[in-house]
């Protein structure tokens, strides 16, 4: 009797139990989180998995948008709504990693059972012509994988195709984007007086609000000195002469767009010392040949207020 070999395959059984157990709790998480947060991501949860090695398209076309994920070395279908499909087994089919760099791309392929024999580039615009192809004698090996480096010329969507000796192929999609996102746009309230529904106020808060492109190949960050980034959630508060840094970060390509802007009161600001915030509330506005905006309070919309003008002579 094969003691040994029955050992080794409940050894197997279990670790791969293991991981099913840990994709399973973290998509419960993932399916729990979606029904009180606004569209969470499926794969940065799936990303967080202790063990996880690999998360690819599942290019099934009976999970389309769902995802092939490597955990303990084992591979399991998860559907693009959070639900675990399958389990394959003993991942055996290369680890491909591919990261773009502007027009160029770094390819890392690790053996997991199958031997690699070649990999090709293809155009998806050009009827998936080859456009590069590299036997695995001229891959650069490294300790334990063989990696490749290949720049494109035009932006575009590209397949890599990875031959195994086995007879199996493996593509992964490639999206060559050299473009940089959105300049980031930053405004504040600082510095305009605000009607509220008891008189004149002086916004001082300096509620500040950057726009920037909004996607999930985009990471947006704030600083206050150009230096130490923290992540954009929503608006913040800034006081007078303090600068507030915006950047766009494109993930694809590394490719960045900044912005700055110091705080102070802004020209079109109708003049503090123009304001009255006594029993009478009054503005009188500098003069005729210039726009000067306030700001209204939610609490004030819909009411009636008399404003009146007048000009010194």
């Amino acid at each position: 009797m094969d003691y040994f070999g029955k050992a080794a395959h409940a050894v197997d059984e279990h670790t791969e139990q293991a991981a099913s157990e840990k994709l399973k709790l973290k998509l419960m998480e993932y399916i729990t989180d979606k029904n009180i947060k606004k569209d969470p991501i499926l794969k940065e949860y799936l990303e967080s998995i202790e063990g996880c090695t690999e998360i690819r398209e599942d290019e099934s076309e009976d999970n389309s948008g769902g995802y092939i994920v490597v955990i303990d070395g084992y591979e399991f279908r998860v559907s693009a709504d959070g639900k675990l499909l399958e389990s394959l087994g003993k991942a055996t089919s290369p680890l491909i990693i591919v990261i773009p760099k502007g027009k160029n791309i770094d390819i890392s392929i690790t053996e997991r059972g199958e031997s690699v024999t070649s990999l090709e580039i293809l155009d998806s615009a050009n009827e998936n012509s080859v456009i590069k192809s590299v036997t695995k004698e001229d891959m650069t090996k490294n300790e334990e994988s063989y990696g490749f480096t290949y720049q494109f010329n035009t932006d575009g969507i590209y397949v890599l195709k990875v031959t195994t000796q086995e007879g199996n192929t493996y593509t992964r999609k490639i999206t060559i984007d050299s473009s940089p996102p959105s300049t980031p746009v930053i405004s504040s309230n600082y510095g305009y007086p605000l009607i509220t529904s008891t008189g004149i106020i002086l916004q001082q808060d300096g509620m500040t609000t950057i726009t920037y492109d909004e996607n999930d190949n985009i990471e947006n960050y704030y600083s206050f000195d150009n230096t130490s980034w923290t992540k954009y959630n929503g608006p913040i508060n800034c006081v007078e002469s303090q600068t507030i840094y915006a950047k766009s970060v494109k993930k694809s390509n590394g490719t960045e767009s900044t912005a700055s802007k110091k705080i102070s009161t802004p020209s079109d600001a109708v003049p503090w010392s123009r304001c009255s915030s006594g029993a009478q509330n009054f503005v009188n506005v500098p003069g005729p040949s210039k726009t000067y905006y306030l700001n209204a309070a939610e609490e004030s919309w819909g009411k009636k207020f008399n404003i009146e003008f007048g000009f010194r002579r």
